[in-house]
Order: C-alpha cells, then sequence, then structure tokens
C-alpha cells in the first residue's frame, strides 16, 4: 500500500453496534490521490445462503460473474456512493455481523475499508429461517434420474408467510420440475449450457413440515428419442429460506 497511491475511506452508516432492520442505509466517505472514485461495492460478513459454491454459509459474501461482483449488498457508481441493503430475505444470525466497503478508483486501483463489527438484526417481528440441504446426490445432473436432498424445518410453520428455493446450477434449460414432499412446487427456468443462479419462490406454505424434508429434481426426459445434458444442480444443492410474521 505504501508504494502506490490508493483509494481510501470508512463506512459512515450503519456504525459500530447498530441493531439493523429490514431496510439498512449504507453509506461511505471515499477519496483518491489517484483520481476520482469509480464505484463502491458494499461487503457482508454474516450467514446466508451460500452463493459462492464453496459450502461456507457464514464469510464475507460475494463472488464475481464475467468479471462483476455479484451476491454483495449493493453497489454505488456515483456520488454520495450511498445504497441500500434490503434484508427481508437475510437468515437470522446466530453471531455479530460486519460490514466493509469496496471503493474502486478511475484507475481500477482497490481498497477494502476497515470493517465495522458487532452488527445485529432487529426486524420487528420477521424471522428467516435458512434451511440447510444434507445428504446431496453425487453428481447431481437430472438427466440421470430423479435426485433427492435432505433439510430440516425448526421454525413455527403456523406463522410461514413466504419461501424460497436457492441454488445455482448449469443448463437448467433441461430442469424437469422440483418437488418438495412428494409435491410440484416448480417447473422450469433458464437457458441450456449455461450458468445460472435461481431465487424461485415457493408459492404454497403448506408443502413443508416440522423436521425432515425431502426435495426432489424430476428426470429429464429424452428429446426426439436422444438424451440430452439435463440440469446440473452446483454445491451445495438447493437450499431453502423461510420467511415467518409474527415472531417474537
Amino acid at each position: 500500500p505504501v508504494q502506490k497511491p490508493h483509494p481510501s475511506g470508512r463506512i459512515t452508516s450503519p456504525q459500530p453496534g447498530t441493531k439493523l432492520g429490514r431496510s439498512v442505509p449504507l453509506a461511505v466517505e471515499a477519496s483518491s490521490p489517484g483520481g476520482p472514485i469509480a464505484q463502491v461495492d458494499y461487503l457482508g460478513h454474516y450467514e446466508d445462503v451460500n452463493c459462492e459454491g464453496d459450502g461456507l454459509y457464514t464469510q464475507w459474501h460475494y463472488h464475481f460473474f464475467h468479471g462483476q461482483i455479484a451476491h454483495h449488498l449493493g453497489s454505488a457508481r456515483q456520488a454520495p456512493w450511498q445504497a441500500t441493503w434490503d434484508t427481508s430475505w437475510v437468515p437470522d444470525q446466530g453471531q455479530p455481523m460486519a460490514l466493509a466497503a469496496r471503493i474502486i478508483d478511475e484507475r481500477g486501483m482497490i481498497c477494502i475499508t476497515p470493517a465495522v463489527v458487532d452488527l445485529s438484526f432487529d426486524r420487528a417481528g420477521l424471522s428467516v429461517e435458512l434451511c440447510k440441504p444434507y445428504s446431496i446426490p453425487k453428481r447431481w445432473v437430472t438427466r440421470s434420474g430423479e435426485k433427492s436432498e435432505h433439510f430440516r424445518v425448526t421454525g413455527d410453520l403456523k406463522k410461514a408467510v413466504a419461501a424460497q428455493l436457492v441454488w445455482s446450477s448449469w443448463s437448467p434449460g433441461y430442469m424437469q420440475g422440483i418437488a418438495v414432499n412428494g409435491v410440484s412446487v416448480f417447473d422450469s427456468e433458464g437457458p441450456r449450457y449455461q450458468y445460472l443462479f435461481h431465487r424461485v419462490p415457493v408459492k404454497r406454505m403448506d408443502v413443508f413440515r416440522p423436521g425432515i424434508n425431502t426435495l426432489t429434481t424430476g428426470k429429464t426426459p429424452l428429446i426426439n428419442g436422444e438424451m440430452v445434458h439435463g440440469m446440473e444442480v452446483n454445491w451445495p444443492g438447493i437450499m431453502v429460506l423461510i420467511q415467518y410474521e409474527g415472531v417474537e
């Protein structure tokens, strides 16, 4: 850092120790001796769905797709470099969270700010459960037949108001439906022979049951009598998020 001019800055919102609601304003002070600031990306260290494909649910959540940052908290491309973090689908947290900003100047030099720590949620009756999949099939490709995983629900399903299926795949254009506990909840979406990140709403809360649940992907049928690629479900499998309202 002492050898090249680089941007610097600090997060001004939120402050350390803040209790965060459903909508979190993000702000930073940023400057660079190398020229104007071009972009600010906000990053969070917390538990969430694993978009990165490494199976780690608690980490600094972001990755790159086609050279662009993805699945971070938000970005700002003009002053005053503010963004808003919508936490309505972020799981409840068992440990304090932290935030930092990635500041980029017009020359492409990048600096990560010091982290703002000891953050927690206070979302006025909202609870979000992350149901982590287990018993994940090896070589999960739908052309080879039905594949199933398990996940556990611990929340009070009487208070469940919405749910999502979250996963990444290759060639989802060949998928053949998803069922939860034997009930179809989704048909298909996406291109063939490309990557896609899915966040699919589940419209029926009655498909879930307390305790162990089973999620199954259907077998891709033959097309014109020939086997096609099928959808590949990437690690760590299909994750389930459930929203609850009226939770104390």
